[in-house]
């Protein structure tokens, strides 16, 4: 053995050295925690702030697209079942028209047909019901 690896006080000197290099390591570290935090904290506020302002936005072009009861809507030109152009409008007869629209993936609209159709039955006479089914066609550009 060498004699320095007998030392008591050599060996207190590297324990000593080493204890305090884990301490200036943990520092660093929190030190690196509480920066990176500070940094998440101010863009999740502004990110936050974003998403009210986005929100509003979104809130105020509903408000702008929505319908109010009597409103007057242009005819839709459509298909019937076979193929057939039709126009739909709105103001054509005396009767309320009630519109409920389908699209291929709702799964509400297929399980809400039977109910479209009793309601349909219902009130003949009364509204005038129609069900148009979108369909969503992809182009590829």
């Amino acid at each position: 053995m060498l004699p320095e690896q007998n030392d008591p006080l050599n060996s207190q000197f590297y324990s000593s050295n080493l204890s305090k290099k884990l301490q200036v390591v943990t520092i660093s570290l929190l030190i690196c925690s509480v920066v990176l935090n500070v940094m998440l904290a101010n863009k999740t506020r502004r990110l936050g702030a974003l998403l009210l302002t986005f929100k509003a936005k979104v809130l105020a072009v509903k408000a702008e697209q929505s319908l109010v009861p009597g409103a007057l809507l242009p005819p839709i030109e459509a298909r019937d079942l076979d193929g057939h152009p039709k126009l739909v409008e709105y103001n054509s007869g005396d009767l309320p028209t009630v519109l409920y629209v389908f699209t291929p993936p709702c799964s509400w609209c297929a399980k809400n047909v039977s109910n479209l159709k009793t309601l349909a039955e219902k009130t003949k006479g009364r509204y005038r019901v129609i069900g148009p089914y979108l369909l969503i066609i992809s182009e590829n550009i």
